[in-house]
């Protein structure tokens, strides 16, 4: 958990979002990762959260009627997904995301006690970050410019907090 798998999903659903494919299963994250709505690809809300505990997928279809590659590389920290097949003629419209229900993250830091650090050294965890709804639509056309999918794709994050957690002995409880 936290381990950057999501980083993966989130920017193949970001790949497949642009492309027009058809979304089957997509989870968004509690909290909103800046990180993810970066340009040129991502965008506010387009996130996709994996956790085979909770059985939170990602899945896509390939609908084109030809064969699809996904090919995935990092370039220092960063995902990079692109995807390759033939050109099935699509015309995707993107619109841009609309945000609503912005709730403020309360900047407080917040102390937890960690056995997993050394005892007294610290590490900042979690970053305010505000809450929002948004609401990012696509429309997909074939050629002759019939709608193919008209699909809004929804997300709601609560405000997260600044977290820092300090270690301390292994006798010490964490309460």
């Amino acid at each position: 958990i936290g381990g950057g798998i999501c980083q993966v999903s989130t920017t193949l659903f970001q790949a497949v979002y642009h492309a027009g494919l058809p979304v089957e299963e997509r989870n968004w994250h509690l909290y909103w990762i800046n990180g993810y709505g970066q340009p040129p690809a991502g965008l506010k809300g387009l996130d996709a959260t994996v956790d085979d505990q909770s059985k939170l997928d990602f899945k896509f279809r390939n609908s084109t009627g030809n064969w699809l590659a996904v090919e995935a590389s990092t370039v220092g920290g960063r995902v990079k997904i692109a995807l390759h097949g033939q050109n099935p003629g699509w015309q995707v419209q993107l619109d841009p995301p609309v945000i609503t229900n912005e709730r403020k993250a309360d900047p407080a830091m917040v102390t937890e006690k960690t056995h997993d650090l050394p005892p007294g050294q610290s590490r900042q965890v979690e970053s305010a970050v505000d809450g929002f709804d948004a609401a990012n639509h696509t429309v997909v056309r074939d050629g002759a410019g019939n709608v193919l999918r008209d699909v809004t794709f929804r997300s709601s994050y609560v405000p997260s907090r600044n977290v820092t957690q300090v270690g301390v002995p292994a006798n010490e409880p964490l309460t």
